[in-house]
């Protein structure tokens, strides 16, 4: 992905320093990228967790990236609602230009070795496992 730093190391992305526990995790990966890019999901999923403990559930909308893929429109419609905002036909003429290709939540399968699946999924594993996910 064009806007992921992460391939630069983790001094040079988005989040910030690693916390001590995930850069931990990155050193005993011998310093792979493919787990690092999982390190900053684990990160964000935290954050995003916490943010939802601390503004509840009227302020804070759970959406998986799946989910949009799989029926962008009725996601997009959900998310304009939560917002309070209407759903118009210029905003569904724009996004129906956009393109949005439903087996990209399966691009790991075709992007990464069987190896590095198994190391993400080790890093990841009870978090995998807590969303849903096989």
């Amino acid at each position: 992905m064009d806007w992921w730093c992460g391939y630069r190391g983790p001094e040079n992305w988005l989040w910030g320093p690693l916390p001590p526990a995930l850069h931990d995790e990155w050193m005993v990966s011998g310093g792979n990228f493919p787990v690092l890019a999982a390190l900053s999901w684990k990160l964000l999923i935290n954050a995003f967790e916490e943010s939802e403990s601390i503004l509840g559930s009227k302020r804070y909308m759970r959406l998986r990236y799946e989910d949009i893929l799989s029926e962008p429109e009725e996601h997009f419609r959900n998310m304009l609602e939560f917002c309070g905002l209407e759903w118009t036909g210029d905003f569904r003429h724009i996004l129906s230009r956009q393109q949005i290709l439903k087996d990209r939540s399966r691009a790991f399968e075709r992007d990464l070795t069987p190896s590095q699946v198994i190391s993400i999924e080790t890093v990841l594993g009870p978090l995998l496992e807590r969303y849903g996910y096989a």
